[in-house]
């Protein structure tokens, strides 16, 4: 029916850990994520894309830090209690 969340909380925790995200571009989620800035986003229902952008995840260390940095880096500026309060 279309329902579904505006931005995943999973996504800010995982990015709160330094983690590299990769995901669709579907609902808020690209509020979130800049593709190849500080996540990777893929085409909704298309396997081979999502299973391309994990396997450049794998074999590029470097990504995955500077992804995972930048994540955490927005998620504090963006989405933390702070910048909340401030706003």
């Amino acid at each position: 029916d279309g329902d579904r969340d505006g931005l995943p909380n999973v996504l800010m925790e995982a990015q709160s850990q330094l983690l590299a995200c990769v995901s669709t571009k579907v609902s808020a989620i690209a509020e979130l994520i800049e593709d190849g800035d500080n996540g990777l986003l893929v085409p909704p229902s298309d396997p081979p894309a999502l299973a391309k952008a994990i396997e450049r995840l794998i074999r590029d260390p470097a990504l995955r830090a500077r992804l995972g940095q930048r994540g955490h880096d927005i998620v504090r500026q963006r989405f933390s209690f702070e910048a909340g309060v401030e706003r």
